[in-house]
């Protein structure tokens, strides 16, 4: 219904009517209507007044806008006054008030939003009345308000806001959704037993500090029966219920009569704490109450855990769910950005048609928003905009829509997008249908989300077994994604991650699913493909893949790693055939790419590897259970301190010290190098810094270890200038050190990263020489300042005579193309007037010294300047 289709004045002033006349058409018509006598006073009314304002006939008739008990406020929760009504004000100017937007008090307490067309006519005996239209948009205020808090939320929470102020600021909008009503959200503790922290804008803080450590249990009050029974527990009398006995010095200390309370469960169904609200009367719960309720509790769940896991997706996904209506974001400048799938179906424009252009573009009409200005520069000017406009599909039928625009802000406080909500007026029972196609579909590549693909497995087994056919389910990584993302960033990476989804849809059979997972990881149900059927079409996938993608002009080069698991010798379970997918796809990348079939023996302590992965990533995002030691390097000529070498150590929270070599090969295996580098890279040149503030300076170089993974970064010179600079340290003080592995493993391409970083300054030196496949051509190529020799040639030197004359051809190698050497593992002084009888530069070991933190390493061997500041 368009405002102009329930203005009252259409139904009454263009005659002049008797009372009787108006009183009959009043009844007739289909919206709320009230006339008002040129006094102000209500002087006639219609049955759905009644409903909609929450008075009896009776209780209206005789009562102008001037009496206190309506309660009225402005769209923006000013009080209104009465003589700014928009009854008063028709009466007052003779002008028609059209599309106003005010709530009132309700008898029960309870506010609605209505939005009023007032109009003026002549009545005979009566002489100038106002007539005003009502239509309750109460549900629909809510449903902005809660899209808005749900938007606000994830954003904050993007930002790693603190989880006390994002859980106030839920539960302070569900206490102006509830009036009179003072809420809270109860945490349990880690053993969930006692109720360990409230967070609440309004209970006094006595209160909140009796109820910590309360133990929760059926008879426990309000909100330690319904964590203990996992259910909603309402008492509407505090007073008169045995679960309130033990704390009704607290209720009649702080004015309590009524607690209501919701279990606020983990995605494993475990209560993490409650939603309670209170009441200083006795009062029940309308059904409207209890919805929103869990809602409430619902959402608190998702904010907890995304507060403790930082799960960027979890917050998103609540978003969509509960998106029921048209979503529109734009920027600051008002250029549209995202849209949902609910514009997509309102509209008829899919995504790609809309995104860069201007809402106005859509609209059948631009209605000025205020005082001849535009809804954009409304919102702009006062933060939110709302009302009724027509939109003009792409098929060029018009739409009639309630749109809500509000403002969102960035971190520095200044306007960074805009939220615009359209409600289809024409379609108000389509709610479950929307829903149903955001919770099962991925937003991104509009492929069915891990839900919708769990749940036609399900079938699809139950066909398999009936049919007695086979099964394939294949779960697909991307390789070197991750380097996208972290490079150029999320919005390239979202444009490759769907030109990815298309190129597979348009590979795989029309019968079988394909559905993102998440990230980068894909899925494919191959309903009835036997072994052969499901490797072609692994190949396919990664065939697909074969060309580099372009986005936003830009080629990357991707590639896949498949795992195959076949029903019913892999599984006969989704949950079953999903896990065996995934590890056979671990297996596949760990070997650098390519597809494998699930084999048991791959789920051979692998469970303990993903978790040992999973602890190092955390690690590396913590960073406090990581360090580097520091190792010395010695000159052999003489004697002196020549640099040293970092070295990462990882001292696991329960496990205690992990070996480097069996976390760094879990690293290369995980594609966690790239982290795991730069994490060693900031750590040396803070520790350098740190060293160089204190007055000790290192004598040469220190050397960090640099993985294949680094080297193959596009930008890998950018990285570590960046790291550097921010630490003031100089290219001169750092030396890199690869192997010789990871050189030969691409050797064009290592070579133009190496002369980029020597050219910058950088020293270079080959790491474990010897122990690889490089030979003299290409050592003469590759631009470095030293070799290293493996330890596993200097321990033997002495004893065995084919060790010693490798050691010999090196330093031999090395001596004209006038690079440095560095034996690494000398641990005895033989071995030391060995090398440099051989001619080695440089020596490194336990006869020198053991790799120790920077503090003894600092103690030992960098005495203080005399000219160091003193402490």
């Amino acid at each position: 219904m368009t405002l102009q289709n329930h203005r009252a004045p259409a139904a009454v002033p263009q005659h002049h009517r008797s009372p009787v006349e108006a009183s009959s058409i009043l009844g007739a018509a289909h919206v709320a209507i009230v006339v008002q006598g040129p006094d102000g006073q209500i002087v006639h009314c219609n049955a759905d007044a009644e409903r909609v304002l929450g008075l009896s006939r009776e209780q209206m008739l005789g009562r102008d806008s001037l009496d206190p008990r309506w309660g009225a406020i402005t769209a923006d929760g000013a009080t209104l006054p009465g003589d700014r009504h928009p009854g008063p004000v028709a009466l007052r100017t003779g002008e028609a008030q059209l599309g106003v937007t005010m709530g009132i008090r309700l008898p029960n307490g309870k506010r609605r939003w209505l939005l009023v067309d007032s109009d003026v006519f002549e009545a005979p005996g009566l002489g100038t009345c106002a007539v005003s239209s009502f239509m309750d948009i109460t549900e629909r205020r809510r449903l902005e308000a809660w899209q808005a808090l749900t938007l606000n939320l994830m954003d904050e929470m993007g930002r790693r806001a603190p989880l006390e102020s994002l859980l106030l600021r839920l539960v302070g909008f569900v206490e102006n959704q509830l009036a009179g009503a003072r809420c809270s959200v109860q945490l349990l503790s880690e053993d969930r037993r006692r109720i360990q922290a409230s967070h609440s804008p309004s209970l006094p803080s006595a209160y909140v500090a009796a109820l910590e450590g309360l133990e929760i249990s059926p008879s426990a009050g309000s909100c330690g029966a319904a964590a203990s029974l996992g259910k909603t527990v309402i008492v509407p009398d505090v007073f008169n219920h045995p679960n309130w006995a033990p704390y009704l010095f607290l209720a009649e200390a702080h004015g309590f009569r009524a607690c209501w309370s919701e279990p606020v469960f983990d995605d494993e169904g475990r209560p993490m704490g409650t939603f309670a609200v209170y009441y200083d009367e006795v009062r029940e719960p309308e059904p409207d109450d209890l919805i929103l309720l869990r809602q409430s509790a619902s959402l608190a769940s998702l904010v907890i855990q995304r507060a403790s896991a930082h799960e960027d997706l979890m917050l998103a996904a609540a978003l969509f769910e509960q998106g029921t209506e048209s979503v529109v974001v734009t920027d600051a400048g008002h250029r549209i950005v995202r849209v949902n799938r609910s514009f997509e179906r309102l509209t008829g424009f899919t995504s790609e048609e809309v995104i860069g252009r201007r809402p106005p573009d859509l609209h059948a009409a631009s209605p000025l928003a205020t005082q001849g200005r535009s809804i954009e520069e409304d919102a702009e000017s006062e933060g939110h905009w709302q009302g009724e406009l027509l939109l003009r599909r792409k098929d060029g039928a018009v739409v009639p829509v309630w749109l809500s625009v509000v403002a969102l802000h960035g971190p520095d406080g200044q306007i960074s997008h805009y939220l615009r909500t359209a409600v289809d007026l024409r379609e108000t029972k389509a709610q479950a249908e929307r829903i149903r196609q955001l919770a099962f579909f991925d937003p991104l590549t509009r492929l069915p989300n891990r839900a919708l693909v769990t749940d036609r497995l399900r079938q699809a087994l139950v066909s398999a077994e009936r049919r007695r056919q086979p099964l394939a389910v294949l779960f697909i990584d991307l390789n070197r994604f991750k380097e996208v993302n972290d490079t150029l960033g999320h919005d390239i990476g979202d444009s490759v991650l769907a030109a990815v989804a298309r190129r597979f849809a348009n590979v795989v059979r029309p019968d079988d699913t394909l559905g993102r997972l998440g990230g980068d990881e894909f899925i494919v149900i191959a309903d009835g493909a036997s072994e052969p059927e499901a490797t072609l079409c692994a190949e396919r996938l990664m065939e697909a893949l074969a060309e580099p993608i372009v986005a936003q002009d830009q080629p990357f080069a991707l590639g896949a790693s498949v795992g195959i698991a076949m029903y019913p010798g892999d599984g006969q379970a989704p949950e079953e055939l999903m896990k065996h997918a995934d590890i056979a796809m671990y297996r596949a990348k760990s070997a650098g790419g390519g597809f494998r079939l699930y084999q048991p023996e791959m789920s051979s302590g692998l469970g303990e590897r993903v978790a040992l992965a999973r602890d190092l990533r955390y690690a590396l995002m913590r960073g406090d259970a990581l360090s580097l030691h520091y190792q010395p390097q010695f000159e052999l000529a003489t004697g002196r301190l020549s640099g040293a070498e970092a070295l990462i150590r990882w001292n696991h929270p329960t496990l205690g010290p992990i070996s480097p070599a069996s976390f760094i090969p879990l690293a290369e295996e995980r594609s966690m190098m790239l982290d795991v580098g730069e994490w060693v890279l900031r750590a040396a040149c803070r520790q350098l810094a740190a060293w160089k503030a204190q007055g000790r300076a290192l004598p040469g170089r220190l050397a960090i270890n640099v993985s294949a993974q680094q080297l193959d970064a596009p930008d890998a010179l950018a990285r570590a200038r960046r790291t550097m600079e921010a630490h003031g340290i100089g290219a001169d003080e750092i030396e890199m050190e690869l192997t010789e592995s990871a050189l030969m493993r691409n050797i064009d391409h290592a070579l133009a990263v190496m002369r980029e970083l020597r050219d910058a300054g950088i020293a270079l030196s080959i790491d474990d020489f010897g122990t690889g496949y490089s030979s003299l051509a290409y050592l003469k190529r590759f631009p470095v300042d030293r070799l290293k020799i493996d330890m596993s040639f200097v321990r033997d030197m002495l004893s065995d005579q084919n060790d010693y004359a490798i050691v010999g051809s090196i330093v031999g190698m090395a001596r004209p193309l006038r690079l440095a050497t560095v034996a690494e593992g000398v641990e005895h002084p033989g071995q030391a007037d060995a090398l440099r009888e051989l001619g080695c530069t440089h020596a490194q070991g336990y006869l020198f010294g053991r790799p120790v933190p920077a503090s003894e390493f600092a103690d030992r061997w960098l005495p203080l300047s005399p000219l160091a500041p003193t402490p």
